[in-house]
């Protein structure tokens, strides 16, 4: 006498012979989207047949031999094959109103990068390869240089004369513009001069007061000619809809950036925007809570060296990477893209 169904299980299915437990195999793969062969015991289970009654017939082997040959031709799915079946079974969601890949160009707001004192030559070579590759990826709508592009030894009050002639100077930093233009061609550029551009004006003010406005960097790097915005010192902050971006040395000398972030945030702050600068090669934020809103400052990393030569061998406390906002007419919101150990990670993804 067969062995009563355990509770919540199928009624029992007596088999009397070989094809009708055949049958039964055939028919619980099909349900179960296996192939006869992978049906076990304990799966039979489920549809009445008892353990006891497979035995009688010959055990489940040869039923399932038999069941294979009334069914050559079905193939055994791989994992993956079951997988993939698997998704395309999968209920179909419903797609979203917005399209995958234009998180970036919500309506009314713009990417800016912003990327503060690379220092050519004297760059982090791997920084600043990490940054192009993030820019040939992330392709922002505007690029903020926000000072300090190039180092300007030559003009240094501090280098008897500079390891470089200007126009080797000139050489690298328009190769240096070249190669942010070529990873994002379809992005605004903006350079903010910073205290090491202006060394050449005041080097001019000192010793040849009669070539003033005759020889300039904007000039000399062609700007107009490569579609790049300049904007002076007196000029900032360079402002776009919510954002500020100020390189800094404006309102830092004599105080120390250990503040810097809070100085910036009363002198330029304003309730709902933020405001970004450079020049300390160090990050740092600070809030400023207003009636209106908070106004918020935020202090970039460079891209230099932290090895400088006039360092001798010792390590500067300064940090590496740049910032991405996102920005409409009234906000901004500011992303810091880190890099240290020798990579960068944005999106899920590596840059070095």
């Amino acid at each position: 006498m067969p062995a009563r169904p355990k509770p919540g299980s199928a009624e029992i299915v007596q088999c009397s012979t070989v094809d009708d437990l055949v049958s039964m195999i055939i028919k619980a793969a099909s349900e179960m989207d296996k192939h006869p062969a992978q049906v076990s015991v304990m799966e039979m289970r489920r549809f009445g047949v008892t353990d006891r009654n497979i035995n009688e017939l010959g055990g489940i082997r040869k039923a399932r031999s038999k069941a294979t040959g009334d069914l050559a031709a079905v193939p055994i799915p791989t994992p993956k094959e079951a997988a993939e079946k698997a998704v395309r079974q999968r209920p179909k969601r419903k797609k979203p109103a917005w399209k995958r890949g234009e998180s970036r160009k919500i309506e009314g707001w713009r990417t800016v990068a912003i990327i503060s004192d690379i220092h050519v030559p004297e760059q982090d070579a791997g920084c600043l390869g990490a940054c192009i590759a993030w820019l040939k990826d992330v392709r922002p709508d505007i690029i903020i240089i926000n000072g300090d592009i190039g180092e300007w030894e030559s003009m240094s009050v501090f280098s008897n004369g500079g390891l470089m002639a200007l126009e080797d100077e000139i050489g690298v930093v328009g190769w240096l513009l070249d190669k942010i233009t070529e990873a994002s061609p379809s992005s605004e550029v903006v350079i903010n001069e910073g205290n090491h551009e202006t060394r050449l004006p005041r080097w001019i003010a000192r010793n040849a007061p009669q070539l003033d406005g005759i020889i300039t960097i904007p000039d000399k790097l062609r700007l107009e000619d490569r579609g790049i915005r300049w904007v002076p010192e007196d000029e900032q902050p360079y402002s776009i809809g919510g954002l500020d971006v100020i390189h800094g040395h404006q309102d830092l000398k004599g105080w120390g950036p250990i503040y810097a972030a809070r100085k910036f945030a009363d002198l330029h702050g304003r309730p709902g925007r933020v405001v970004v600068y450079g020049h300390t090669h160090k990050h740092q934020a600070f809030d400023r809570p207003h009636s209106q809103g908070v106004s918020r400052a935020i202090g970039l990393p460079c891209m230099r060296s932290l090895r400088p030569g006039w360092t001798h061998g010792r390590t500067n406390a300064w940090s590496h990477g740049w910032g991405l906002a996102h920005v409409s007419d009234t906000s901004a919101r500011v992303e810091l893209v880190t890099y240290a150990d020798g990579v960068a990670l944005y999106g899920g993804r590596a840059y070095r």
